[in-house]
């Protein structure tokens, strides 16, 4: 290969990876909007999103849950939902961006519910199940959709696992729901948490 070239390639790889909202523009063929493309760059390991519905939260959440497979590897990326169905749907979406890579990547292992790649990172499937929750150890993403409907019990048996992987993140989306629970308790009055809020009508 003439050296300019794989120079080049080897210098893009690197901006994808530095870059997760130039690799969805690139790779997966998806322009993020501004606010996708500062989740998409935050360096923040707890992010929390109020988001309206029909915006692009599970969308942009899927890129960031490849980006950190495919540029971390050996990761463990969770993707919790109050139902296994509603988990499942996120996990679509990351499986439909990972069908749009060229050069495509070799997965070692797929299941309806879980899929391995060939740099041995994982992406899990699972439902708001705190007993479930609690078989899996230092995960570089948890993804929890609808957080706001997902019992206070699972978001307590994740935090046990975020305290063991110091380079873990996070991150909790959300439609408004009641004024009680973890998600309401962490939007209004948490530390340490990037906030994003980004309504229907905009």
């Amino acid at each position: 290969m003439n050296p300019r070239r794989l120079t080049a390639d080897l210098n893009l790889a690197i901006a994808h990876g530095l870059r997760p909202d130039w690799f969805c523009h690139d790779r997966l063929g998806f322009e993020p909007d501004p606010w996708q493309a500062q989740l998409l760059n935050s360096t923040a390991r707890q992010i929390i999103l109020n988001m309206g519905r029909q915006v692009g939260k599970s969308t942009v959440t899927a890129a960031l849950a490849l980006h950190t497979a495919l540029y971390h590897p050996g990761s463990l990326v969770l993707v919790i939902a109050p139902s296994q169905r509603q988990s499942r749907e996120l996990f679509i979406k990351i499986h439909g961006f990972l069908q749009r890579l060229e050069p495509p990547e070799t997965l070692e292992e797929e299941t309806k519910l879980s899929l391995m790649m060939s740099n041995g990172s994982r992406a899990v499937v699972l439902p708001g199940d705190g007993r479930t929750i609690r078989g899996y150890s230092s995960p570089a993403l948890i993804l929890m959709d609808e957080a706001a409907f997902i019992a206070d019990e699972v978001f307590d048996a994740v935090l046990p696992m975020l305290a063991a992987a110091p380079e873990g993140r996070i991150v909790l989306m959300s439609t408004p729901h009641i004024s009680a629970g973890f998600f309401y308790n962490l939007w209004q009055n948490a530390d340490g948490w990037e906030r994003m809020e980004f309504k229907s009508a905009d």
